[in-house]
């Protein structure tokens, strides 16, 4: 939608964005969470629209994307039960690697922020 509210437009089928979603710092790529915590990137016009090929854990999700500030990474938390932990991925899979490692840490919405 425009910033005058014109020319609003749905991106995804109803239904397939869930919670939280984040445009990359360059503006080509919105990743958001579908329901039971996969990830997914399409570009703001719609087109695009694909998984972010990864292989969780059984019974774990992948919640709250948000992007580095070079557009290299995507944080997200990974919540198994009651826990959840801080991981950094690409945005093509690949580089998949754990940040945070204390015991009971409820990291539920990473964010890189600024410096």
């Amino acid at each position: 939608m425009r910033t005058d509210d014109t020319d609003l437009r749905r991106i995804t089928p109803w239904g397939y964005a869930f919670d939280d979603h984040a445009w990359s710092p360059d503006g080509t790529w919105i990743v958001f969470q579908r329901p039971y915590g996969q990830l997914y990137l399409v570009h703001p016009d719609g087109s695009g629209l694909h998984r972010v090929p990864i292989q969780l854990p059984r019974g774990t999700g992948g919640l709250n994307p948000s992007w580095s500030p070079d557009g290299v990474w995507i944080v997200f938390s990974l919540q198994r039960d009651e826990r959840a932990e801080i991981y950094l991925l690409r945005p093509d899979g690949t580089g998949l690697r754990r940040v945070t490692g204390a015991l009971g840490a409820q990291a539920q919405h990473p964010d890189w922020g600024t410096p």
